[in-house]
């Protein structure tokens, strides 16, 4: 039976969960509880993405998990159809995945996206994952209690997430290979001086000269001051500290929304060519500001953002121009590079993750 029409659920755009997930776990349920039943066809990637708003990558990322778990079955010339099974059912797991990170890493929307792809594709392979933290004792050093109870369980491999050499070394204890995500980043941030790149030049092209960065932390983690100083432009900075007494975005968000507006108060001859933004809520607090002061964007003042996937500001229905980061897809490749090495192939290199950043042009900086 084909149930094409209409779709039996909607993302959360509001969420901190990647769309990928999100599909994935509607579809999941949809087909648990019989919206889809065995033999179905499901909609098309390109149905499923104008549905939902999202890009076609969503669903074709979706698809492919569940089709990895059993769930659905590409029929060539037919479609995605829902398997036999409602929900596939691994017969046995294998040793778990764990992995190791600071206790101290904030929950954000690029972490949520790159650990929930991480966690499903392996998962759907039957590798459960562990993740834990390690705190900073107050004397100095690191408190590896936890670490130490976990010894007693056996693992596939152990991921570190912490750069730091006396973490590296106890990781090794566990006898077990070991992935140090800090080293795979290099491929990523070289793509990312890519795009950084990419947009300086599209600044020369369109004869841009005052920038202006704006950060909530100093040093920013991005910084293309340096860069735009290089070739000539008069480039300053504008730091904007998180609210407080609320949440980290919401936080980030309205100090953006508050500065700009009492900034824009006293007149508009600070503006300069081009904002360029270390972050999405950050642009859409400064974005809000602007639209009320009855600023025109890109006629007024030009606009680019650092953004995430799937969390790109917007303006007026369309999405900003962006210095874009592919949190999930990041993720993916990691949960590959895993996979492969259990499997006995070699470790990836860097240059493996340079897909995850690209400077896409959009409304505000056409």
């Amino acid at each position: 039976m084909n149930k094409k029409a209409g779709l039996p659920f909607r993302l959360d755009k509001s969420s901190s969960t990647s769309y990928t997930t999100q599909l994935v776990k509607a579809l999941r349920e949809a087909i648990r509880t019989g919206r889809y039943r065995p033999g179905d066809m499901l909609p098309s990637w390109e149905e499923m993405a104008s549905g939902l708003g999202v890009s076609i990558r969503v669903p074709r990322e979706a698809m492919r998990m569940l089709a990895a778990e059993g769930c659905v079955v590409s029929r060539p010339r037919i479609g995605t159809v829902v398997a036999d099974s409602r929900h596939a059912e691994l017969k046995e797991w294998n040793a778990p995945v764990l992995c190791v990170m600071h206790d101290v890493e904030q929950t954000s929307y690029a972490f949520n996206a790159r650990t929930d792809a991480f966690h499903d594709k392996l998962a759907a392979k039957g590798y459960p994952v562990v993740r834990l933290a390690i705190p900073r004792k107050r004397s100095g050093g690191f408190d590896f209690k936890a670490l130490d109870g976990m010894r007693r369980f056996r693992f596939s491999i152990v991921v570190n997430g912490c750069r730091h050499a006396e973490i590296k070394e106890y990781c090794k204890g566990f006898g077990v290979p070991m992935v140090c995500t800090w080293n795979l980043y290099e491929g990523a941030m070289s793509e990312m001086n890519n795009a950084i790149s990419r947009f300086v030049n599209h600044c020369e092209r369109k004869g841009v000269r005052r920038i202006m960065q704006l950060s909530f932390a100093s040093p920013c983690a991005i910084n293309v001051m340096p860069v735009l100083k290089s070739k000539g432009m008069d480039v300053s900075g504008w730091m904007i500290p998180p609210l407080e007494g609320m949440s980290r975005i919401e936080g980030i968000r309205n100090a953006a929304e508050t500065a700009f507006s009492e900034r824009l108060d006293k007149g508009r001859t600070w503006l300069p060519d081009l904002f360029f933004f270390t972050d999405d809520y950050l642009a859409t607090g400064a974005l809000m500001a602007l639209t009320r002061a009855g600023v025109e964007i890109p006629e007024d003042v030009k606009v680019v953002t650092l953004a995430n996937e799937g969390n790109v500001p917007c303006w007026r229905g369309k999405h900003c121009a962006a210095i874009l980061n592919h949190p999930a897809r990041f993720g993916e490749i990691l949960a590959d590079d895993v996979l492969g090495r259990l499997s006995g192939r070699p470790a990836a290199n860097g240059a493996s993750y340079a897909v995850c950043a690209e400077y896409v042009p959009g409304c505000t900086f056409p």
